[in-house]
């Protein structure tokens, strides 16, 4: 006798139960299987990332445009560099040393001078 032709036997019912008895263990079996997967891989990024350490400031400033790890003349030369609040944040632009300052009217369409 085939094991399987218990399943061609069943009635409407008996199908509906089994089904959603099998649908249900697959589900919250996997559910809680991904769960479980989830956190061991962020466990095991976590101890594969390196380890915190303090940050020399000679070596790294995120305000500067100056790569300081491959340059030791401009690590001194430009170590006081900070472009922290540099740009205005409305005009992305910094008056003091913007680049068309003194061109002020040099299209004189309207013969004003």
């Amino acid at each position: 006798m085939n094991t399987l032709s218990v399943f061609g036997r069943m009635s409407y019912g008996a199908h509906m139960v089994t089904t959603g008895l099998l649908v249900g263990t697959g589900y919250f079996g996997g559910s809680a299987y991904m769960k479980y997967s989830a956190e061991s891989m962020e466990k095991q990024v976590q101890e594969s990332l390196p380890k915190l350490r303090k940050v020399d400031p000679d070596l790294f400033n995120p305000f500067t445009p100056i790569p300081f790890h491959n340059n030791p003349e401009s690590k001194y030369r430009f170590a006081d560099m900070k472009l922290h609040g540099y740009l205005d944040a409305k005009t992305h632009m910094n008056l003091k040393d913007y680049a068309y300052k003194g061109f002020n009217d040099s299209f004189d369409h309207g013969d004003k001078k």
